[in-house]
């Protein structure tokens, strides 16, 4: 292999992001994914030319990114505003008002810059009367789906920078979906050739060595 300035280890979001911007600057890297596709927790299902994409992974563009919808222009990329409904299901589906309202009131209380932090499940433990029992476990819902993560080892001050509003806003909204999916949006990195031959597939990282130039 020739001489390589950067080793770039996962084909997500970040490492392809990051590759595109070497290959512009003319630096010789190598890219490695583990898996055999790009995306990492981005993966978009679709079963005809007809139907909409399901989203197994990340769906949504949160808050307006200039540098992400630089790259949506660039790649001729279209989105659509997200609709705010929430469905849940017992006997029956049924439709959930005043959703992000309820999340919000526990966000709130979230603290982030905690002397000691401390789990989201001792967090939730910590705040039990304060709430209705059903917005707690709407919350701990929540956490373990859309964060995914353990309530025991997420810890507050993290969650509570997850949690801070959104950057900005496009025509006063600030959610978009990809139309097509959001695999689309990855995927358009590989159109820059440097890019596509240098990244390698089934390439596991075990280990990492480095030392610094004498």
């Amino acid at each position: 292999m020739s001489k390589i300035d950067v080793v770039i280890v996962g084909a997500g979001a970040a490492g392809l992001a990051c590759a595109s911007r070497l290959a512009e600057s003319g630096v010789s890297f190598v890219l490695l994914e583990a898996r055999n596709r790009i995306g990492g927790r981005v993966l978009t299902k679709t079963r005809g030319p007809h139907q909409a994409p399901i989203e197994l992974g990340a769906e949504f563009l949160h808050g307006y990114s200039k540098n992400l919808f630089g790259h949506l222009q660039k790649n001729k990329i279209s989105f659509l505003d997200v609709s705010d409904g929430h469905l849940f299901s017992k006997s029956k589906l049924q439709e959930r008002h005043h959703f992000w309202e309820e999340l919000e009131k526990i966000d709130k209380k979230l603290n982030p810059r905690r002397s000691k932090d401390r789990s989201v499940h001792e967090f939730l433990l910590a705040h039990k009367g304060a709430f209705p029992k059903q917005s707690l476990s709407l919350y701990k819902s929540y956490i373990e789906g859309f964060q995914a993560a353990d309530l025991q080892l997420i810890g507050e001050r993290a969650l509570a920078r997850e949690e801070s509003p959104d950057p900005g806003a496009l025509n006063e909204v600030k959610s978009f979906r990809p139309l097509g999916g959001y695999s689309h949006v990855l995927t358009a990195y590989t159109k820059n050739r440097i890019l596509k031959k240098a990244l390698k597939f089934e390439c596991i990282t075990k280990e990492i060595l480095w030392q610094k130039k004498s």
